[in-house]
């Protein structure tokens, strides 16, 4: 009986309601209630007589307010999942799904030709072993003629490698027809002058047969490494980011919509995992783990809480500027709807899309690492190999969803 009531007590008063329902609704009463006394004088009196004296029915009055709060907080907690819902696009209107999918779409597309450039960065490395070839070559050349040729071609060679020097400094990619064209000129030089100071009399010479070593060193050891290793970590990096933020079938009409299809895409194609049906039994199995039944609760509570203060905000801004344009009188308080609210929104729009980021990271780690049991909670034999795992998952799911006992799979117990 005490285990149930303390459950109970959890639910009510527990850290997830407190922080990702009633905190929120306590900051919209607040702000609310400070447009209000812009608006309105009388309220405003009574705000600053119940500041300045919270004793007898004030207080009580008071802690009125904030089980009221706690009951409406309480009250439209399911809200939350269908706004979750109509953020990602799943509740949105058909036409409107249309209209706002062809930003996401174009954004796509943008990915999509960054990855194909960055495998063509990525393939042109193989020219960059070309160029090197031609550069061992034409000082080959050059060192034949034990002289210091053509002075004005070792300048302009310096001029063409220094760019990619400040490139690979301030760590910005290069691109292979930049080296190719830094490459030509210095071949130039080398072929017509000698790198090394030391089949030279005049100290002049030598001097720039330094500077032309060093050149020909620089493309060799710092220039041509930094373009081949930018351009694998942009293709990496790249590919990253489509698979974070795009799954690969489907297309949604928003940000947040977009992310939790690459979530469903992940489970999917790496695992065949079909995450609607098995997510609510892994939250029951990772109660297991403290620490990452924490972890789950605290990435939860952050993307509710960013919810509901983007739902609460959105509707006091609908609300007053209806209110102010009707019946207002205040240009402070119309001046605080007006620019402050679109902002509030549009922020927090950003840390909703940021918070369920953040959040699907969290599950994708967790699914990664205790996937498998699930597969042991459900009495299931653990697969052999990779291969295996995806026919584990599907044949788990037909026989709890469908029924459909393809063979007579002995349970582990």
């Amino acid at each position: 009986m005490f285990g149930q009531v303390l459950e109970k007590l959890d639910v009510y008063f527990g850290r997830a309601f407190l922080l990702a329902r009633y905190v929120p609704w306590l900051l919209c009463v607040a702000g609310n209630a400070v447009i209000a006394s812009i608006e309105y004088p009388q309220i405003r009196e009574v705000f600053w007589r119940a500041a300045t004296d919270l004793t007898g029915e004030r207080a009580f009055a008071f802690v009125i307010v904030l089980l009221g709060t706690w009951v409406v907080a309480y009250g439209t907690s399911p809200v939350v999942q269908f706004v979750l819902d109509f953020l990602e696009g799943s509740k949105m209107p058909g036409w409107l799904r249309q209209v706002l999918a062809l930003g996401h779409a174009w954004r796509r597309d943008a990915l999509d030709q960054e990855k194909r450039e960055a495998h063509r960065r990525l393939g042109d490395n193989e020219s960059f072993d070309g160029l090197l070839r031609e550069l061992g070559e034409a000082g080959r050349v050059g060192s034949k003629w034990r002289a210091i040729r053509d002075p004005v071609a070792i300048e302009r060679a310096a001029r063409a490698v220094a760019p990619l020097n400040r490139a690979r400094q301030l760590i910005q990619p290069v691109s292979v027809a930049e080296v190719r064209s830094a490459v030509r000129e210095l071949t130039i030089a080398l072929r017509e002058n000698c790198d090394d100071p030391d089949l030279l009399a005049e100290e002049s010479d030598r001097k720039r047969a330094r500077q032309l070593a060093e050149l020909q060193r620089s493309m060799w050891s710092r220039i041509v490494p930094h373009a081949k290793a930018l351009a694998e970590e942009h293709d990496r990096l790249t590919a990253i980011e489509r698979h974070r933020r795009f799954a690969e079938r489907v297309l949604a009409p928003t940000g947040l919509g977009n992310e939790a299809a690459a979530l469903r895409s992940y489970c999917a194609t790496r695992y065949g995992i079909d995450f609607d049906f098995f997510w609510p039994r892994f939250l029951l199995v990772a109660r297991g783990d403290p620490k990452l039944s924490d972890a789950l609760a605290s990435a939860k509570i952050q993307l509710d809480f960013s919810v509901v203060v983007l739902t609460l905000s959105s509707l006091s801004l609908l609300v007053w500027s209806v209110v102010l344009l009707w019946h207002g009188t205040s240009l402070l308080a119309a001046a605080v709807v007006a620019g402050l609210g679109p902002l509030v929104v549009y922020g927090w729009m950003g840390v909703v899309q940021a918070s369920y980021a953040e959040f699907a990271d969290v599950v994708r780690s967790s699914i990664d690492l205790r996937r498998f049991d699930v597969l042991t909670a459900l009495r299931q034999a653990l697969p052999a190999s990779s291969g295996d795992e995806s026919r584990c998952w599907e044949a788990a799911q037909r026989l709890s969803m469908f029924d459909e006992h393809r063979a007579n799979v002995a349970l582990r117990h």
